[in-house]
Formats: C-alpha cells, structure tokens, sequence
C-alpha cells in the first residue's frame, strides 16, 4: 500500500515539475528577429561552372547557400530569412557539383562585393558581376 502511495506522489510531482518546465521555456521566447528578402541576380553568368554560394554578410549574421548553375540559364535567386539591415551579398562560382565541394576547392569566379540595405517585408534587387578569377 505504502508503495503505491509514493508512486502516486511520483507520478504528480513528475507531472507538475514537467508542467513547469514547459511553461517556463515557453515563458522565454525571444521576439522574432527582422528578416528580408533579396533577388540576386548575375549579370554574366559564367557557362564553365557547376555551382555558386552566395555569402550575405549582415549587421548581426552571416547567411552562406549555395545553388546549382546550368550552363546557359539565366542565374536568379530568390534569398528569404535575410538580415536586415546594410547587408553585404558576395558569390564565389566553381566547376564542381554543390554537392562535391570542399575547403580545398578553388573559386573559377568570384564577385567584388556589393552593399545592399534590407528592410523587412521588401525584395531588394541586387545585381553581382562575375569576374574570372585567373
């Protein structure tokens, strides 16, 4: 009998400290943070090259992707949950596969950087020339 008692008092001290926790990590919730959008597009858009990252340096953080190119196609990114602020948009281009890249392979393009201001709920449109790195 005296077993199931203290059980009983496990189970509803358990109960309320879970109950507890929960609502005091819900209690601390950070105000969400101002994003932005940018189009990004090349204005030369190299055909000897498989993959671009584009690096948005902004005033609190730093956002790194990378997108597959295809040899002819218009190069165009849609970039969301950017920071905002003064941001700045850099691309480094490579022929190898986004998949297959590694610190030890080289740019064959790059972009000189190129400063933007972000504001929220706005696509800011920004334009990267591509210069051949050799």
């Amino acid at each position: 009998m005296a077993r199931c008692a203290s059980w009983r008092l496990f189970v509803r001290y358990g109960a309320a400290i879970a109950a507890c926790v929960s609502l005091s990590c819900s209690d601390r919730s950070f105000p969400p943070e101002d994003v932005g959008e940018a189009e990004v597009a090349l204005t030369n858009t190299p055909s000897d090259v498989k993959c671009l990252k584009l690096t948005v340096n902004g005033p609190q953080r730093t956002d790194v992707r990378r997108f597959p190119l295809t040899a002819g196609q218009r190069a165009v990114f849609r970039l969301s949950g950017l920071p905002v602020g003064r941001d700045t948009f850099t691309a480094h281009a490579y022929n190898a596969v986004c998949d297959k890249l590694n610190a030890g392979v080289e740019a064959t393009w790059y972009s000189d950087p190129v400063v933007a201001d972000l504001r929220a709920a706005r696509v800011t449109q920004v334009s990267l020339k591509m210069i051949h790195n050799g």
